[in-house]
């Protein structure tokens, strides 16, 4: 880890100031996880409503990034074949289909 030299002020336009920033799901799951410990009744600062509201709403963000992410990239609904055009198959159509299937590998 390096060193810096910046001191982040308390005033509120800076700590409500937005930053994007590119972490791997493994990062976010480690930040998730340490602050978890933050927010454990046996830790002094779980007590504190501004903190956990802080982390609550840490929580919020990373975990609907995380979301956000899985509903798009793995959704089923979502997966296309550019050489296929698919529909549901009506229960006419998918007996049909079985017949064929049944057909074609009779042995």
């Amino acid at each position: 880890m390096t060193q810096s030299n910046y001191v982040i002020s308390d005033t509120p336009e800076v700590l409500n100031r937005k930053h994007n920033v590119t972490l791997t799901e493994g990062q976010i799951s480690t930040i998730l996880y340490v602050l978890e410990g933050y927010i454990d009744p046996t830790n002094d600062n779980s007590y504190d409503p501004d903190c956990r509201e802080d982390i609550d709403n840490i929580f919020e963000e990373l975990e609907g990034v995380i979301d956000t992410y899985y509903e798009a990239n793995n959704n089923p609904l979502n997966v296309t074949y550019p050489d296929v055009d698919y529909r549901e198959l009506t229960p006419f159509e998918e007996e049909i289909e079985i017949q064929k299937y049944i057909r074609d590998n009779d042995d």
